[in-house]
């Protein structure tokens, strides 16, 4: 280790020293779920933070980080996250609204994305360093050889942001894991290249990484970040997997990070098949137009469900099926339709109301409201008009919203995603009733009919409080008083839209969690778990 980085001497030993592995969400009741894993090793050092999938095309990186979540750490400890923007991977897609990994220069409030990088860039301040998993076109090179092989390239590198940068020395680390790696590489063409981007430099060829997650890393928290990028041309999957694992581990290795990962013949022949993995799964009926599917597959994968035209992830969701109609459900893994359903609802179903339904869900919790009715929602919940009971074709406008990707309004929003923030909608069609309360309007369009009309009040959630109740069941502790050390069971009101963080530990707690507290003084953090908006710090001391 002769070319170590003097950040990892810094490195936190909070932990105590028996090792373990375990997992958490993040925005766990949205469709951007966040899946965290953090594994402690046998013996103190740094934490490392490994991530994939923060752009949907982009799929040896999910593959690595899925089979580290299953190492064996020997030295400090690893926290992983295989898919950071799962609704991109469900869609095969760079991005949806945004691209990901441009969000991180400042605080965006606009979209999901946002969301997901400020846990992201929070989950790199409880670490060391991070290893960002990328797949790049083509092979880099610093010269120009061919269209494959030149600087516009990213394919089959290791990318840093500056040599050296306040005594962290990224170039040398990335030279000394090159130089151990590459001579295993085959076939030789294939080996990997130092990338350079200078990004700090006012005559960077890439200026657009300053909004990158790597160089904001290595800018506001001082901490050593490395992108390593396969090729996008090379077909093989495992092949990628395989010599990403290598780079990956020699990389932690100079970062003071130790462990084995379960690399044999099984998970080779496993990645080959990645898209042929066994789904089984069972549709059922909530109600005359709500259906839910029951889904079970391999722990190494995850899937998700499409009906329809809905192109977000329905997994574990409800859905909407109306008199007649037919539709597809498919279920995506990574991007890629594996399997293909077609299911069909009665015609014979008919509205026994004298007014039509508007059914829409919430964060894929299905709902009705009859005309003139006002919705409730709240901040970071995501919105899908699914159209009148029992017609679906209907023109219903959820007014004001702008729709992603679109050059022309032709005001039919039914089957839209919307992702409840006021930068989505024109401003002349909300109303802002005060800081933490705004509201638009639903309207029916369809020609010749009645314009019924609905209104969504969009409210911030807000925190009542939070009860320790403890093992005996007969006391109850709120927050700021001093408590005994010991396990105690969180309750916390409203408990769907709040998740609680205690000290640098990574994953979050949720209502009904079990959270141990040790003897000492203690941060308790508490965070919109929609959109991860910070509610409130606290310190709690624990006495023996």
């Amino acid at each position: 280790m002769r070319h170590i980085l003097w950040i990892i001497f810094f490195c936190s030993v909070f932990f105590s020293n028996s090792a373990f592995a375990s997992s958490g969400v993040y925005f766990k009741e949205t469709f951007f779920p966040l899946k965290v894993y953090f594994l402690k090793g046998e013996h103190p050092g740094p934490t490392i933070m490994l991530q994939g999938g923060i752009q949907g095309d982009e799929l040896t990186g999910v593959i690595c980080a899925q089979i580290l979540s299953k190492a064996k750490v020997k030295k400090g400890s690893l926290i992983i996250v295989p898919r950071a923007n799962w609704p991109s991977l469900f869609l095969f897609k760079r991005q949806v609204h945004v691209d990901l990994n441009r969000r991180f220069d400042k605080n965006y409030r606009e979209y999901y994305e946002d969301s997901l990088a400020q846990a992201i860039f929070y989950l790199v301040g409880l670490s060391d360093g991070l290893i960002h998993l990328h797949e790049g076109s083509g092979f880099y090179s610093k010269y120009y050889i061919d269209v494959l092989r030149n600087p516009k390239r990213y394919g089959q590198s290791i990318i840093i942001d500056e040599p050296v940068y306040e005594h962290i020395y990224l170039a040398s680390v990335a030279k000394t894991v090159l130089s151990d790696v590459n001579p295993q590489v085959t076939p030789s063409k294939y080996s990997f290249s130092l990338f350079n981007m200078n990004t700090f430099s006012p005559t960077t060829l890439y200026p657009e990484q300053k909004k990158s997650l790597t160089y904001n890393v290595l800018k506001n928290y001082i901490k050593p970040a490395f992108a390593i990028e396969v090729s996008k041309n090379i077909k093989d999957l495992s092949w990628k997997a395989k010599y990403m694992l290598m780079l990956i581990k020699r990389l932690c290795a100079e970062m003071g990070v130790e462990f084995e990962f379960p690399w044999n013949k099984e998970i080779e022949k496993d990645i080959k098949n990645w898209f042929k993995q066994r789904i089984d799964f069972q549709i059922y009926r909530v109600n005359n137009f709500v259906f839910k599917v029951h889904l079970s597959y391999p722990k190494s994968v995850e899937v998700g469900v499409k009906v329809g035209d809905i192109d977000i992830d329905l997994k574990n969701k409800e859905f909407v099926l109306f008199p007649g109609q037919r539709t597809n459900i498919a279920f995506i893994l990574d991007g890629k339709n594996v399997l293909q359903k077609k299911i069909g609802q009665s015609k014979y179903y008919s509205s026994c109301i004298g007014y039509p339904l508007l059914i829409y869900s919430l964060d894929g919790k299905v709902k009705c409201a009859f005309p003139g009715e006002t919705i409730k929602a709240f901040e970071g919940q995501t919105l899908i008009v699914y159209g009148l009971w029992p017609n679906k074709r209907e023109v219903i406008n959820v007014k004001g919203y702008i729709k992603f990707n679109s050059l022309t309004n032709t005001g039919q929003d039914i089957d839209s995603p919307i992702y409840l923030t006021k930068n989505v909608f024109m401003s002349k069609y909300i109303k802002v009733l005060n800081d933490n309360a705004w509201q638009f309007d639903i309207i029916r369009e369809t020609k010749n009919t009645y314009p019924y009309k609905w209104r969504v009040l969009v409210s911030k959630a807000k925190l009542e409080h939070i009860v320790l109740i403890n093992r005996k069941n007969s006391q109850y502790f709120l927050l700021k008083n001093k408590i005994k050390q010991g396990e105690y069971k969180i309750k916390i009101y409203p408990k769907k839209y709040f998740c609680l963080f205690l000290d640098k530990y990574p994953l979050p707690y949720y209502s009904g969690d079990i959270l141990k507290l040790e003897e000492g003084l203690h941060r308790i953090t508490v965070r919109n778990a929609l959109n991860f908006d910070l509610v409130k710090k606290e310190d709690i001391y624990v006495s023996p």
